[in-house]
């Protein structure tokens, strides 16, 4: 960092934490000013994941994007909606399908009347994974990672849940996994309800 102006301590983490491409002061203090440090570097995890081209291209684009918080809030949700969630811990064609990224999360959250484009940022963190039960039976649910295991923490199906659904996902869960998992018993909308 070659500025003659004082760097807050806050300003010098953050620097930090992001990749060498973005060691930019102006970048530091614009996310600073705004408080959206852990949201950015959330964003920036997620594009940590993307082929070597890409990422570059982002990260110039970024590099260039620091004149105004507006116009860097738009590039910054542009590019979101087009990342993928990191990959699925649950894989199972036949009976469920990984939601993997904030357009199918969107659609699924229209689709199933909940609230899950709420739920991006965890989404691209990996803590949570969102997934659609198909069948006979349509459905929601999301896992979460706790203490290095995986539970079920929201399940939504149409028509109504009920008990049996909660079951149903977690003993599918637990044979993908091959070990028990957790529950949270909370519906999407409660999940959700700010």
């Amino acid at each position: 960092i070659m500025a003659a102006e004082k760097v807050q301590a806050s300003t010098l983490e953050l620097l930090l934490k992001m990749p060498g491409d973005l060691h930019i002061l102006q970048l530091a203090n614009l996310l600073a000013d705004h408080g959206v440090e852990k949201e950015f570097l959330v964003f920036v995890k997620a594009v940590e994941r993307l082929p070597e081209d890409s990422k570059t291209s982002i990260y110039d684009q970024l590099s260039r994007a620091t004149n105004s918080f507006g116009a860097f809030e738009r590039f910054i949700s542009e590019l979101g909606s087009e990342l993928p969630f990191p990959s699925p811990v649950l894989v199972c064609p036949q009976q469920i399908r990984h939601i993997s990224n904030e357009t199918e999360l969107s659609l699924a959250g229209r689709y199933y009347n909940n609230c899950l484009g709420q739920l991006t940022r965890d989404a691209h963190s990996g803590e949570v994974q969102f997934y659609e039960w198909i069948g006979d039976e349509q459905g929601v649910f999301s896992i979460r990672e706790i203490d290095d295991r995986w539970g079920v923490s929201e399940v939504e199906f149409l028509g109504g849940t009920n008990k049996r659904h909660w079951e149903m996902v977690r003993s599918f869960a637990a044979e993908q996994l091959g070990q028990p998992v957790g529950e949270h018993e909370v519906s999407m909308r409660e999940a959700t309800k700010q």
